[in-house]
């Protein structure tokens, strides 16, 4: 019996701890290591680690496009109404302006229907050669030496994009010529006289001066010419290598027989003939 008392005593008291353990208090039921979970969030409205409203992060705001131009641009191309690599509106690229004709210029003794008129009319109208006054141009008239020194200034001042001094005040009209041809070596200084300037000139003497005047490429040979291919000139004569040279670019052909001639003057209507196949104002002389 005292047994079956001491077994019920030490049962209730393995009860009684028992219950002791599971009556925990309140404070110790929270676990304070564990974070606040309301810490580090953000406030109604926004979003922690987004962008504001109306914004998105890594982009650009409203209304533009990153790396894209802005309104109405548009990257790598030209702005409105311009066309890149384009000449502008009324510009043809790499075309030039056709140039314009020149004036017809007459003369009241240069008709129509003459062989010279065409070669008269265009060698003034391009302006190697000036009339003799009073709207004549003497076409049958001799060419003195001191308008061949004048058209050959005009030819080399072109070629060689130098101006013609005026000459002094009082001077006759063509020292400004002479003056320039000496300068620039086309003739010596005292290649003629004051007599000289005012007779006609020889044909030799017209291609000594002219043949200093254009550039070199005028005379690049057009055609064969043989020596002996004029019956009254060799080569090797005095004046006869320019003859030839002349022969061959095609700027002239002699008479009917090929003969120069070079003693013998020219009229300013042949000179005007020449003087266009010189500026290249008319096709050379062929076969």
């Amino acid at each position: 019996m005292k047994r079956n008392v001491s077994r019920i005593l030490s049962l209730l008291l393995t009860l009684s701890l028992c219950a002791g353990m599971l009556m925990v208090p309140v404070w110790a039921a929270e676990d304070t290591s564990a974070p606040d979970t309301t810490v580090a969030q953000p406030t109604e409205g926004e979003d922690a680690g987004e962008p504001t409203e109306g914004e998105n992060a890594g982009e650009p705001a409203e209304g533009e496009d990153a790396g894209e131009p802005a309104e109405g641009e548009d990257a790598g191309e030209p702005a409105e109404g311009e066309d890149a690599g384009e000449p502008a509106e009324g510009e043809d690229a790499g075309e030039p302006d056709e140039p314009a004709e020149p004036e017809k210029v007459t003369f009241t003794d240069v008709e129509e229907g003459r062989w010279y008129y065409s070669a008269v009319t265009t060698i003034a109208a391009a302006g190697w050669m000036n009339g003799m006054g009073e709207g004549t141009f003497a076409p049958t008239g001799t060419f003195s030496v001191a308008q061949v020194l004048s058209v050959a200034a005009r030819i080399h001042a072109a070629a060689n994009e130098k101006e013609i001094a005026a000459a002094e005040e009082g001077t006759p009209w063509y020292t400004m010529y002479v003056n320039y041809c000496v300068e620039n070596e086309i003739i010596a200084e005292d290649a003629f006289t004051a007599e000289d300037l005012t007779r006609a000139a020889t044909r030799f003497e017209v291609l000594a001066i002219l043949d200093k005047a254009p550039a070199a490429s005028c005379f690049e040979a057009k055609r064969e010419v043989a020596d002996g291919y004029i019956p009254d000139l060799a080569e090797a004569d005095e004046n006869g290598a320019v003859v030839y040279k002349w022969y061959r670019a095609g700027i002239i052909d002699g008479n009917a027989e090929h003969e120069f001639t070079g003693a013998n003057t020219i009229t300013r209507a042949e000179a005007a003939s020449i003087l266009c196949r010189v500026m290249d104002l008319v096709d050379r002389i062929a076969e």
